[in-house]
C-alpha cells in the first residue's frame, strides 16, 4: 500500500504546483501551500510503519487532517486531481481503522470531499459523483487490504500454534519412549536380580546340606569339597565325598581304595 500512498501524494504535490491558483505565500496560495503541507505531512505520518501500532485516537487524527487537507484543496483549486489527498485519507481509513471507525471516517471524508466539489465545481452532479464512487473504490480496496493482512496474520499463528502442537508431541512421545526403555530396563534388571539371589539361595543351601552330612569330614580351608558315601542298596560308595588337602576323613574312600570298595561287574552272558 506505500508505494500507492506516495504515488497519490506526488499526483497531488505535482498537481497543486501546475493548478491555478498556484501554491504561494499570499492569500489563497498561502492556504493551498498550508493545506500542500498538512497532507504531505499527514501522509508521511500515517504511512509510518511505528504509527500503525499507535491507538485508535492518533490515527484517527492522522486521517482527519489529511482529509482536512485533501478537502481544502479539493476547494481552492477547483479543477485538478487535488481531491487525490482527501481519497488517500479514506484507503488509509479502510486499511489501518476498524469496520465501525473505519465507516465513520470514510463516510465523513467522502461527504466532505463531494460538497467540495459540488460547490467548486460547475455541473456539480458528476464531479460529486464521480469523486463518491473513487473514494468507495478506494474503501472496498482497503478493506480487502486489511482482512488479506488479518488473514496472513492468522494463518501465522495458526502455524506457530501448530509447531507449537508438534513440539509438544514430539517431547511427549520421547518422554513415553523413555519411560518404556526405562521400565523394560527394570524388568530385565529385576528377574536377573531375582534369578541370581534365587540361585545363591540354593547354592548356599547346598553347602549347609553337604556340610551336615554324615561320616563326610566338614570343609577347611575353603577348598573344593567332594563326599562319598555308601550307598544303601549296593554298597556302593556315593559321589558326595570332601577332600580336605592332605588329610582325608577315615569314612570317605579315597581314589586308591575305590576298586577295593566297588565290587567287579559280573558277566551277563
Amino acid at each position: 500500500m506505500r508505494p500507492l500512498a506516495w504515488a497519490f501524494i506526488a499526483a497531488v504535490v505535482i498537481s497543486a504546483e501546475q493548478g491555478r491558483p498556484a501554491p504561494g505565500l499570499a492569500g489563497v496560495r498561502l492556504g493551498i501551500t498550508a493545506a500542500l503541507a498538512v497532507c504531505a505531512v499527514a501522509a508521511a505520518v500515517g504511512l509510518n510503519p511505528r504509527w500503525a501500532e499507535r491507538g485508535l485516537a492518533a490515527q484517527a487524527v492522522v486521517i482527519g487532517l489529511l482529509g482536512g487537507g485533501g478537502v481544502a484543496l479539493a476547494a481552492l483549486q477547483p479543477h485538478g486531481a487535488t481531491g487525490l489527498a482527501a481519497s488517500l485519507a479514506v484507503l488509509i481509513a479502510a486499511v489501518r481503522l476498524p469496520a465501525w471507525p473505519a465507516a465513520a471516517a470514510i463516510g465523513a471524508v467522502t461527504a466532505a470531499l463531494a460538497a467540495a466539489v459540488a460547490l467548486t465545481q460547475h455541473p456539480a452532479a458528476q464531479p460529486a459523483i464521480a469523486v463518491t464512487l473513487f473514494c468507495l473504490l478506494l474503501a472496498v480496496t482497503g478493506r480487502f487490504i486489511r482482512r488479506n493482512w488479518e488473514s496472513q496474520d492468522q494463518t501465522e499463528l495458526l502455524m506457530a500454534q501448530l509447531q507449537d502442537a508438534r513440539d509438544a508431541e514430539a517431547a511427549a512421545a520421547a518422554l513415553a519412549e523413555r519411560g518404556r526403555i526405562a521400565g523394560e530396563l527394570h524388568d530385565v534388571l529385576a528377574h536377573a536380580l531375582s534369578g541370581l539371589a534365587i540361585q545363591l539361595q540354593g547354592a548356599r543351601k547346598l553347602a549347609d546340606a553337604e556340610d551336615a552330612a554324615p561320616g563326610c569330614a566338614p570343609r577347611s580351608h575353603g577348598r573344593r569339597t567332594w563326599r562319598r558315601t555308601r550307598s544303601p542298596r549296593r554298597g556302593r560308595p556315593s559321589a558326595r565325598c570332601a577332600a580336605t588337602g592332605s588329610r582325608r576323613s577315615p569314612s570317605c574312600p579315597s581314589l586308591s581304595t575305590a576298586s577295593a570298595v566297588t565290587p567287579a561287574p559280573t558277566s551277563a552272558w
